[in-house]
């Protein structure tokens, strides 16, 4: 591919994004699953466990909003475009279908960093001691939405309709979140079942609460948390690259 192809899919991509956020941002299932239903989910688990820390308080409503917020634009905007008739519009223009899938996951990652840094700045007074490092959370958010966004994406690509997105990306997000240590240690998390902890580690999820913890609570080590960084980058890879897959055997 030459870089006059590339910087046209770049351009292509952008302008894609562009168009979900200004048209999908403010849909009613947005804002419900995008910002109310991770406050809820706060709520319920903080006031539940009130031996929570304050500082995973923190970690657990940012990495939960970043989450929420990257996935749902791809359960809303993929079954709208279909049921509108202008995703077809999307498929006959002069891009490549990686770009489509490319544009897509940018308005859900942006998506994702607006909801969690509005949560951070909400809930940082309210979280104890948290000494946020810039230079390492912001890299930890922004590699985390572009890893739901994608996983958003290749759980919707094929969806007709909003709830034939929303029901698996639901049951997938909630049961990663009770696995992944989101407002828990892990150690503590798996205490009573310690062979099932290897389950944590195949979830994405994990490694972006470690990765915000490290760098708004404690860092263990810089090795840490840029491997926590190389492997939410190559979740974002590996479903991108399924995105397309399902997207090319869809259209056929």
């Amino acid at each position: 591919m030459n870089p006059r192809s590339i910087f046209g899919s770049f351009a292509g991509a952008i302008n894609i994004a562009r168009k979900d956020m200004r048209v999908y941002y403010l849909k009613p299932p947005s804002i419900f699953y995008g910002l109310m239903f991770p406050v809820s989910l706060y709520l319920a688990f903080t006031i539940g466990r009130p031996c929570i820390e304050p500082e995973y308080r923190l970690t657990g409503i940012v990495t939960i909003a970043c989450f929420f917020g990257a996935t749902t634009i791809e359960a809303v905007v993929f079954p709208l475009e279909k049921s509108a008739g202008t995703f077809e519009r999307l498929l006959i223009a002069p891009i490549s279908l990686r770009a489509v899938v490319m544009g897509k996951m940018i308005s859900g990652a942006a998506f994702g960093i607006l909801t969690s840094l509005v949560f951070a700045a909400f809930a940082a007074p309210f979280s104890g001691n948290v000494h946020v490092e810039p230079l390492l959370f912001i890299p930890s958010i922004v590699l985390s939405s572009f890893a739901f966004s994608a996983l958003g994406t290749v759980i919707s690509v094929g969806a007709e309709e909003i709830t034939q997105a929303m029901m698996p990306l639901n049951f997938v997000r909630l049961v990663m979140i009770f696995l992944s240590g989101v407002f828990l240690p892990l150690e503590e998390e798996y205490a009573f079942m310690p062979e099932l902890k290897v389950m944590a580690y195949l979830l994405p999820l994990t490694y972006s609460v470690d990765a915000v913890r490290q760098s708004s609570i404690r860092l263990t080590s810089l090795g840490a948390i840029i491997m926590d960084w190389a492997v939410l980058a190559s979740f974002s890879v590996v479903f991108m690259i399924a995105s397309v897959k399902i997207l090319r055997r869809t259209i056929r």
